[in-house]
Order: structure tokens, then sequence, then C-alpha cells
């Protein structure tokens, strides 16, 4: 009797039924489980290498509109020393009979978006799990139902993402576990993969990020999240993603108010350029970028230093951004007025015509000033007899000197062995660290 599924335990199952195929370290008390696939190009041929190489899994049908590929599927059956499965090749309706079959347990579908909603239902209708390459469905109608021929047959439903999910992705589901804070930043280029229009990659932004908020607090309600992602711009004239685009700024800074709206800590970017080394339109775009961030409230700015639209690292530009930093935090600080800033007194003594380089109100404020250690506020003469170094080639001496003479302070011995034993067990757990490994 096909057992009843609730729209919650949908998901469920189709977790559990992943995990019990992935995490079970006893295949020989598994069945055997009986597989076809539709649509076997790429992606397809790529599934049924990696079932070929399963001791218990039988690939018994496969369909293709193109007779050679189902072919070719075949033929690699053959030579991995398994049944040659039977190959379903008249036209694009044909993947009913193999549905139809008898002897199948899962439906792996790999074909054009447009028809894996349709060919998921028809498996499920005919008592075969499926499993589909992404996306599961096209429109709000099909996603509903799926879910609810799932519901009526019992059979599971199972989305295949493109991406592996490996111990990075688990590690976010473990943190948000633990109470850590996630920092989910969907990166999109708008243009591309995202509406051009400001207000309209927004949108997609927003709802990606929200979803991802959604799946840190079923993990653990209440888990720490960092709002925030990638929102720059595509160059129609290079087809390059621009990082220093005034479109890339501005929706940040409203992303950096989306999250003041949502009362959420938010990421942003920060001293980056599209320049290939760090010359003036470097030192132009990390500033803007910086002052950006600034105003707008970013809490966690990423990126700095970085060149070539995040391709190219440079040492120069991050020193070079610890100055623009340091005097954008001199502008956020404001003006302090109280009555030892203002200085009225100071003032009726100096007169006018007067000077306050000897007063002790000058003496006792003056290092409150920003002074900077790469720019240059000398003559030009003094400049030149100084070596007449342009604000790059001051930034490189500094970048030498750091890593010539920069010693960190190690960790305490006790704490250095706490860490290292940690890292040595999480590297065990995933099979890290052994020999030959790199």
């Amino acid at each position: 009797m096909a057992m009843a599924v609730n729209r919650r335990g949908f998901l469920g199952a189709a977790g559990s039924a992943l995990a019990a195929g992935v995490s079970s370290a006893q295949p020989k008390e598994l069945p055997v489980l009986r597989a076809g696939i539709i649509g076997v190009g790429g992606r397809g041929t790529g599934h049924v290498r990696e079932l070929l190489r399963l001791e218990r899994v039988e690939l018994k049908a496969v369909c293709d509109i193109v007779p050679s590929k189902a072919e070719n599927v075949q033929n690699l059956a053959q030579k991995a020393g398994k049944p040659r499965p039977a190959a379903y090749t008249q036209g694009e309706r044909d993947y009913q009979r193999l549905c139809a079959r008898g002897d199948l347990d899962i439906v792996y579908i790999a074909t054009p978006w447009e028809w894996h909603a349709r060919m998921a239902v028809e498996a499920m209708k005919n008592g075969k799990h499926a499993a589909i390459e992404v996306p599961a469905a096209t429109t709000i109608e099909e996603c509903w139902e799926l879910v609810e021929t799932a519901e009526s047959t019992g059979r599971h439903c199972v989305q295949l993402e493109n991406c592996c999910y490996d111990r990075v992705e688990l590690m976010a589901f473990h943190m948000a576990r633990k109470g850590l804070p996630v920092v989910y930043t969907p990166g999109m280029t708008f243009g591309a993969v995202a509406p051009v229009t400001s207000a309209g990659g927004l949108l997609v932004a927003n709802a990606e990020l929200l979803s991802g908020l959604v799946i840190a607090q079923l993990t653990r309600e209440g888990a720490p999240f960092v709002y925030g992602g990638g929102v720059a711009i595509m160059d129609m004239r290079h087809m390059n993603v621009s990082y220093a685009s005034p479109e890339f700024l501005i929706n940040m800074a409203a992303l950096c108010d989306l999250a003041r709206y949502y009362r959420l800590p938010v990421f942003s970017f920060g001293g980056c350029s599209d320049s290939k080394v760090c010359d003036q339109q470097a030192a132009l775009e990390a500033a803007l970028w910086v002052m950006t961030t600034a105003l707008a409230g970013g809490n966690l700015s990423h990126d700095s230093g970085y060149l070539e639209y995040g391709l190219t690292a440079s040492m120069e530009l991050t020193v070079l951004n610890d100055e623009i930093i340091g005097m954008v935090r001199r502008i956020l600080g404001g003006v302090e007025v109280n009555a030892e800033t203002m200085a009225l007194d100071v003032i009726d003594r100096v007169g006018p015509g007067g000077h306050f380089l000897n007063e002790d109100h000058t003496l006792r404020h003056h290092r409150e000033n920003w002074y900077p250690t790469l720019l240059s506020r000398t003559s030009y003469s003094t400049w030149l007899d100084q070596g007449g170094l342009t604000c790059g080639e001051l930034a490189n001496r500094k970048v030498r000197h750091i890593l010539e003479n920069h010693r960190p302070t190690p960790l305490a011995d006790d704490v250095s062995a706490a860490v290292h034993a940690i890292v040595q067990a999480a590297d065990a757990r995933h099979g890290l660290g052994q020999k030959g490994e790199r």
C-alpha cells in the first residue's frame, strides 16, 4: 500500500532517501536498486558512469531521442561488465514506455528543462521514484504538480543539484547547528543571471538571501546569519563582471539598507578595483568602494586588495587600502563640538592676526588629526629630494618591509596543540591528510 506523504514529509523523505544511499557503510544490506535514465547527453552520461561504478545498482533502461547516445551508454555498460540496458529511442514520448517498465525502482531525468516535471510525474504515477536534474520545475504550477503527485503515489521526487555538496557546503549547516554565524553571500551578475536593472537584480538577490536565512533558521532557530552578497553588473562591452562600477556600489548600498530593515549584519565589499595593477584607477575605485561601504553601513567588508574583478590580488593595494580606510574612518568621525574643542578662550587670547602654533591647545589636540604613511604632503622640491617615489612605489616598499620584518606573535603552546588536534580530527573524519594527498 502506498505510504501517505504530506508536504513536509515529502521534503524530509527525499533528504532521507539521499542520506541513506550515501551514508550507509554496509551496501550488502541494501536491496539492489534498479534504475532507468532519460536523457543521456553530457550530464546523463556522467550519471551513467557513476551508476555503473556502484555494485548494487542495475541500469535497466536508457532513453534518448538520439539513438547513437543511447547506444553509447549501452556500450559503456558492457565495458563495465554490466548487462546491456534496453534502449528507448522512438521519439519524444518514448520515455513513457521506459517509465511503464515493471523492473525499475527509480528514473533519473537529465533532459532539457521543459521536460523535467512531466517526466517525473510520469515516473511517479508508474510507481517509480524520480531523480531530476535542476530545475525540477519551471513554474509554480509544475512545483505543486510534483508535490501532489508525490503525495498521492507515495513516491519520492529528488532534485539533483548541479553543484556537489562536499565538506564546504555541509560546514554551513554544521555551523548553523553549532550556533556559529553563517555568511550567506550569493553572487550574481546583473544582466547575466539576474535582471540588468538594479531594482530587478536586487529583487532576485534579496529572494536568494532570504532563502538562505530560512534554511539557516530551519537548521537551528536563532542561528546567527550575515546578510549580503555580490550584486555586480555585466560590462556588456567586454562581457566581464565589473567590480567597481557605480551600479555595483549603489546596489551594495541598497543591500545594506535591506539588512538594516531586517536587523541583520551585512557582508559588503570594499577596496577593490577592475584595474590590472595598483595604479591610479585602482586607487580611485578602491577609495570610492571604502567610502561607499562605510557610509552605507557595511559590517563585514570583503575583497580588499582585489584587482581585475576579483581575479588578481595586490599586496600594494592592500596597504594602500589601509591608508584609505584610515582617512574614511576619520571622515566618519565627524566634528566633536564641546567647550574644549571650540576653544573660545584660545581664540580670544590669540586675537586677529595671531597664530596658534605655540598654544597649549594646539599641542594637546594636533595629534588627533589624521596623518598619512604613504600619501605625500610635502612640496615638490622636498618630494624630489626624498627620492621622488610615487604612491605605488611607496606601497611596494611598505609591502617588502612588512614581509621582511613582521613577525606575528605565535599562539601559546597549549592553544596551538588544541587547534592542531581539532584540525587533525576533522581531517580524519573527512578522509583528508592521508599519504599522498596534496
